[in-house]
């Protein structure tokens, strides 16, 4: 017999004055319709779909159930009054712009089972305080944080081996930051205009450094480079290229540290 299941959507109404609808497929949620302050996602959705709650102007909060394994590439782009969201254990990726200019979102907690958090997930957050990043993470992408102006403090657990260029540019409200022992290379322009950034430990397992990664730093003046880092001494001979970055010798490390007081205490203009 031929396969006769289609695909159903759902429409999940609140059954109040002004309703409010989530139109629901297979367990996607794949756009809204109404004005949402407070909303609880219905159990049985495990994606939210590209663009579903984008731009919804007065949303306050969002409680993401269990189950869910997926919120998709501009999901709440532009949901400038959001300042709370619950994220469960289980979810593994936030896309593209996902949250991009949620500029209220003061504070996230992410969870340790979330490893694939996608470029640009929290471009533009300016009221983002505080964030937790998942213990599985591996590499922090590109513009992950771009540009979020009032980031303070953030954790980067052991277990990062890559910071993508442009990673944390602008963030110019953080003083210091942690390097874990497992990071293997800096991105180009990573923490460029960080400039409240006042001191940074490069542990000695980084072999790469891109041009520009502190570039702008003006208040970088306490650099520790490790023993044992390869440019950390005058003189080293070997040299790594890959797309991204490149492994400078002390020469080319202007590249890096051009325009901090680090760099015009060590010559570099």
């Amino acid at each position: 017999f031929a396969n006769t299941k289609k695909n159903t959507e759902k429409k999940h109404s609140s059954g109040m004055p002004g309703e409010q609808t989530l139109f629901i497929q297979n367990g996607v949620l794949k756009k809204t319709k109404g004005v949402f302050v407070d909303v609880v996602i219905p159990p049985s959705v495990c994606r939210i779909g590209p663009h579903a709650f984008s731009h919804c102007k007065e949303l306050k909060s969002i409680v993401i159930p269990e189950g869910m394994l997926s919120i998709e590439d501009h999901a709440f782009e532009n949901c400038t009054a959001l300042e709370s969201v619950t994220l469960p254990e289980g979810l593994v990726t936030i896309g593209e712009n996902a949250f991009e200019r949620c500029t209220s979102l003061k504070r996230i907690i992410l969870p340790d089972s979330a490893n694939d958090l996608r470029s640009k997930a929290f471009y533009g957050c300016t009221g983002l305080e505080y964030v937790k990043l998942p213990a599985s993470l591996i590499i922090v992408q590109t513009r992950l944080f771009y540009r979020c102006t009032s980031l303070k403090r953030i954790l980067i657990p052991d277990g990062v081996t890559m910071i993508y260029y442009n990673a944390f540019e602008g963030c110019s409200a953080i003083e210091d930051i942690s390097l874990p022992g497992s990071l293997n290379r800096i991105g180009s322009y990573a923490f460029r205009d960080c400039s409240s950034l006042r001191r940074i430990t490069i542990p000695k397992s980084v072999k790469g450094i891109g041009s520009g990664a502190f570039l702008g730093c003006s208040s970088l003046s306490d650099v520790n480079l490790t023993p044992g880092t390869p440019f950390s001494r005058h003189g080293d001979e070997k040299k790594y290229h890959d797309d991204y970055m490149q492994m400078p010798y002390w020469e080319e490390l202007p590249g890096a540290f051009e325009g901090t007081p680090f760099g015009r205490a060590h010559g570099i203009e």
